[in-house]
């Protein structure tokens, strides 16, 4: 008589439930929300498909333009329907961090990272943005999943499809190369005979990824790099104690000489977050790796002080729920938006009213914004036939309030703590040409007074 095993029942059951809150946290009235910067230039790029002279001089991988088309083409283009598929694939990745911490540390490691990703409040508000990086942190977790289980089609499957949604998968593919130089020892022909298809696939991305790379590298070369932002951001975003189990893992591996693809990803972002525009998004991609990394690291440092001091405490994954319970940040696992986890405003979905105020505006009209691709994916919506003027700083706002055509102005309205938005506010309120017309929650509308 076939016996069902009841550990891998309960696990079953378990991981369902674990799926289907972090589908239900992904769900939000947010999803109803005007596009942000990004997302409306995706919603841009669904007007074209990726075989016509629109893309020519465009960097973007091209697997999330072509997604938009074909969602466009098919489906629809609203708000909503371009986010799902971000929160089928968030889903999605939660579940593949259970498949990867239960081949990297057994069942309860599985568990436990998949929910500490499914509660993770920086998941839960890229799993509801039509941009490219929920699909990133999706395939590198295919990809270190593969590999462990020694799945070449898998594996091929989540490095390609990485290489062909964001640029950074660069590092995916370094870490692969390395991984597989030390556990083939170093033997040349075998090294190259894996790792040919892979290059193969890729070649037509580096010219695309170098240039990205450098534009990163140029706007970032001006501005002074602060180690502290980046320790802070990784805390906020995962928790002291996770951050420590890596660091601890990371010592271990040194100390007896084993090699870690998921250690060379994680540490090849470290090193390169820097020259990165915005850390909290690409941080997303290594997310699921870096909270499994760190809960074997803390399972590690509980065996050693049991051994050490010959008492069992509270069991090891006690010993790590005390840990993530008391070490900051306490909103980085909760619901979003509620718990916001220090987000980037400009990114929090729920924040966006870019329609809101594409209705308050006149049609015909010259405009500056801080986000023209919203103000004009949603005026032309309306069929607003009006010119939108970018602008990203303080001074550049006061060189194009001296344009005589520009009509209306519209700002951010984040709260105190965001100086460059506080001082782009200070311009137009100390202005006499310009006044303010509408403030909604989250934008202000200035007009002209002698239009």
């Amino acid at each position: 008589m076939y016996m069902v095993d009841s550990n891998k029942l309960s696990s079953t059951l378990l991981i369902i439930l674990v799926t289907f809150f972090a589908l239900i946290l992904r769900t939000s009235d947010s999803l109803n929300s005007s596009f942000f910067f990004d997302e409306a230039v995706y919603s841009d790029y669904a007007q074209h498909p990726i075989w016509t002279e629109f893309y020519s001089v465009r960097l973007d991988p091209p697997l999330m333009p072509l997604l938009a088309y074909l969602i466009k083409s098919f489906i629809g283009s609203s708000e909503i329907i371009f986010r799902i598929p971000s929160v089928i694939v968030g889903c999605a990745t939660v579940y593949m961090t259970y498949l990867l911490g239960r081949k990297l540390g057994g069942m309860k490691v599985g568990l436990m990272s998949s929910t500490l990703l499914a509660f993770n409040v920086l998941h839960q508000q890229y799993s509801q943005a039509a941009i490219t990086h929920v699909y990133f942190a999706f395939f590198t977790t295919l990809a270190l999943y593969g590999i462990r289980k020694e799945n070449t089609w898998l594996s091929f499957l989540g490095v390609i499809g990485a290489a062909y949604i964001n640029d950074l998968s660069i590092f995916l593919f370094a870490a692969y190369a390395i991984f597989m130089w030390f556990s083939l020892g170093g033997r040349v022909k075998p090294f190259i005979k894996i790792l040919t298809p892979y290059a193969v696939a890729y070649l037509i991305r580096i010219p695309d990824v170098i240039n990205a790379l450098l534009y990163e590298l140029a706007i970032k070369s001006g501005s002074v790099f602060n180690p502290m932002f980046h320790i802070e951001n990784m805390i906020n975003h995962l928790s002291l104690a996770l951050i420590l189990g890596f660091l601890y893992f990371t010592l271990n591996a040194i100390w007896s000489r084993r090699s870690y693809m998921e250690l060379y990803l994680i540490w090849g972002f470290i090193i390169i977050s820097p020259i990165l525009l915005s850390f909290e998004r690409y941080l997303l991609f290594i997310l699921p790796t870096l909270t499994i990394i760190g809960l074997l690291g803390l399972s590690d440092i509980y065996k050693l002080l049991q051994k050490r001091f010959k008492s069992p405490v509270c069991g090891v994954f006690g010993f790590i729920f005390f840990l993530l319970l008391f070490s900051p940040n306490h909103e980085t696992y909760g619901v979003y938006p509620i718990s916001d986890a220090l987000l980037s405003e400009e990114d929090m979905v729920h924040k966006q009213q870019w329609g809101e105020a594409a209705l308050l505006i006149d049609g015909g009209v010259v405009l500056v914004s801080q986000n023209r691709p919203s103000m004009e994916y949603y005026l032309d919506e309306l069929g607003k036939d009006s010119q939108v003027i970018q602008f990203d700083s303080a001074g550049e706002l006061q060189v194009k309030l001296e344009i005589p055509e520009v009509n209306w102005v519209v700002v951010r309205n984040f709260g105190n703590g965001y100086e460059d938005y506080e001082d782009m506010r200070q311009v137009m309120d100390s202005s006499k040409v310009f006044k303010r017309a509408y403030e909604l929650e989250h934008v202000i509308l200035y007009e002209r007074l002698d239009k």
